[in-house]
């Protein structure tokens, strides 16, 4: 049978010998059964101990054999403070009769099953907000019966979060988000301090007396501040909470989804409710939704309809962040140990964690990762292993280049298989961006829209090195037609083991499937008004319906950008409104992702036919290209003074 301990490890628990070998194991089965709560200890006696015990064979030794001297001896070292059922599992391990061995998830699987619970705990989220809108439009159908006295009046009634006030709030917090974050930083403040120090995550050590003591004094005024019954919620199952916050705070996926439900939510209110949304608040907004689980969301001070409601909904997204943070838990142990196995943790022994920055970006759900196929196609060169070691590569990239001329890497059929196989892996990212490298250190990677999120397209080092930092090549193997020679251009290499944790993240080769399964996750509001889906916008059959479309605006002296003029075109060029509604939503995702009319849905770019170095290149694809999903990411200056980005020039070699 399969167990897990408090810390979340799975464990396989198998029949041993059947008889006694007379040699007890040299180890410590106290410690490890101490690791499991008493109900799994119970149906580990239920599946290999009661049978025997209620029903003995008296021809056969079994599991709960006869105790012999040893067993005597053993039974009597064992812990006073365990059940007889207890010391019976602790009798059968001591003695081998009873094995209980780790039992960990594959990485890949561990991978597929977080990527899975994000996108739940994003679709849990945005069901709370479909709510709020349409608790908003019900007010608002309310508010517009009165008259202009009775607005007024409503809005004075309102008081702190009336007209002007930037402060808002959660409907079950007692207090503004402001308040609250006075209130809870102080307490964050001290765990993270302390567990920047000490690994408490993987040795499973209370937090310091100080820090226990001082949650002591303020539990009862943070559990009320966030809405909760106090007497509900002990000092330890806070502290526990304040734990898996943390740890669900530090990883950037998670932080961003909840980062955009806040925004999301303040938005939905309506005026009477809240009018401006602050910058704070997200870590308590994660901790008030695991208190949410904990309580079985009925811990509510006030019992109002909307707070029961919010409190419900809270406890099931809650239930699926523990089971994120069990596995979020595992994958630092197995980065910090390198190797070390096991799968999650539980709720009452989540430790903080000192979490190292993320070794690559978050893998999305839309991909599934086959390294060992993809290792199948070995890279040309070892990669580098630190920006300063990529840029010189460039430079013999480009004496090369004007000795022997351009020389490709991988073949057609090498690029296909490379997408096929999974994903690139790489550590070093290479993107080429519009302006000069001392002017452009305020942008950042990807142009941010109105939304907040900010894309970028790219490619690896390994996929672009051969071509040095030459604009002219580099447009021609990234498909980019129109090359202005005197248009300035700089290179970005992008250390992705150093790119900080604040910003949410996600790479990923831009099929068609990979593409849908994403939109469907990100665009999903935005489709959902046009009642379109994201599957039927990424084929080979709508992408030639919309160049078509694109092409035939445009020569009608069309503006890309001007989504309502896009839109009243789309129903002047078809009378079909299935296609209409499709034209505008794949607009969408040009505008908000930047998959132009050329994106060709393969995960390759295409060779610019016009490109002087079209015949150097002689092939169909010049690279296996990548899009990166940020929001609200940082500038290139600051991702150059961290470490994790080198911007350079991208001088042509030809000239004009």
């Amino acid at each position: 049978m399969s167990v897990e301990n408090r810390r979340g490890i799975r464990y396989r628990v198998r029949a041993g010998w059947t008889y006694h070998t007379g040699m007890p194991q040299n180890l410590d089965v106290h410690l490890l059964l101490e690791t499991f709560d008493t109900d799994v200890l119970d149906q580990i006696y239920e599946q290999f101990l009661a049978f025997d015990k209620k029903y003995p064979d008296p021809s056969a030794r079994s599991l709960h054999t006869a105790e012999s001297h040893t067993s005597i001896t053993l039974h009597a070292e064992a812990p006073s403070h365990l059940s007889d059922r207890h010391r019976q599992v602790y009798l059968a391990l001591r003695e081998n009769r009873l094995i209980i061995e780790e039992n960990p998830l594959g990485e890949n699987q561990l991978a597929e099953q977080q990527s899975q619970l994000l996108e739940q705990i994003r679709r849990g989220l945005q069901r709370i907000i479909a709510e709020e809108r349409a608790e908003a439009a019900r007010i608002q159908k309310v508010h517009e019966k009165r008259s202009t006295l009775e607005k007024v009046g409503a809005y004075i009634e309102r008081g702190a979060t009336g007209l002007g006030n930037a402060a808002w709030d959660l409907a079950v917090w007692a207090k503004d988000v402001m308040e609250v974050v006075a209130l809870v930083h102080p307490v964050r403040q001290s765990i993270t301090t302390v567990t920047a120090s000490y690994d408490y995550l993987l040795y499973d050590k209370p937090l310091d007396q100080s820090i226990s003591e001082h949650l002591s004094q303020v539990h009862k005024e943070i559990v009320d501040v966030l809405g909760f019954d106090p007497s509900k919620i002990s000092r330890e199952q806070l502290e526990q909470a304040f734990e898996v916050a943390q740890l669900l705070y530090d990883e950037p996926s998670l932080r961003g989804a909840v980062t955009q439900f806040a925004k999301d939510y303040v938005k939905a209110q309506h005026s009477l409710e809240i009018t401006e949304l602050a910058g704070a608040g997200v870590f308590e907004i994660i901790l008030t939704i695991l208190l949410a689980a904990f309580t079985g969301g009925v811990g509510a001070v006030a019992n109002m309809a909307k707070n029961t409601r919010l409190l419900s909904r809270f406890k099931v997204v809650g239930e699926l962040m523990m089971d994120f943070a069990k596995g979020r838990k595992q994958q630092l142990i197995r980065a910090k140990t390198r190797g070390a196995r096991g799968k999650g943790a539980s709720f009452d022994d989540l430790e903080t964690v000192d979490a190292p920055a993320p070794q690559a970006p978050v893998p999305p759900p839309v991909h599934k990762v086959n390294t060992d196929s993809a290792n199948n196609i070995k890279k040309k060169n070892a990669p580098p292993v630190s920006l300063t070691e990529a840029v010189d590569r460039l430079k013999k990239a480009r004496e090369n280049i004007k000795k022997n001329g351009y020389s490709g890497k991988y073949t057609d059929s090498d690029l296909i298989d490379i997408v096929n196989k999974g994903e690139l892996n790489d550590r070093f990212y290479f993107r080429l961006i519009f302006g000069s490298a001392d002017t452009i250190g305020n942008n950042s990677l990807g142009f941010t829209r109105p939304s907040g999120r900010a894309p970028y397209w790219a490619t690896t080092f390994d996929m672009a090195e051969n071509a040095d930092s030459d604009p002219e090549l580099l447009a021609g193997l990234f498909g980019i037609k129109d090359f202005d020679p005197d248009q300035p251009f700089s290179i970005a290499i992008i250390d992705m083991e150093k790119m900080p944790p604040q910003t949410e993240r996600e790479s990923f080769i831009p099929t068609y499937e990979n593409m849908a399964s994403f939109g469907n996750r990100e665009l999903h509001e935005e489709l959902q008004i046009l009642g379109a889906d994201m599957n039927d916008l990424m084929s080979e059959e709508m992408s030639e319906k919309y160049r078509r479309f694109v092409k035939s605006y445009t020569d009608a002296g069309g503006n890309i950008y001007d989504k309502s003029s896009v839109y009243k075109y789309s129903k002047k060029y078809t009378s079909d409104e299935a296609l209409q509604k499709n034209l505008q939503a794949r607009h969408i995702v040009q505008i908000e992702f930047g998959a132009n009319p050329i994106f060709s849905g393969n995960g390759l770019t295409k060779v610019t036919p016009e490109s002087r170095y079209a015949k150097e290149i002689g092939q169909e694809y010049g690279v296996v290209e990548t899009f990166t999903f940020e929001r609200d990411p940082l500038s290139l200056a600051e991702l150059e003074k961290n470490g994790a980005a080198k911007i350079i020039p991208a001088k042509p070699i030809k000239g004009k």
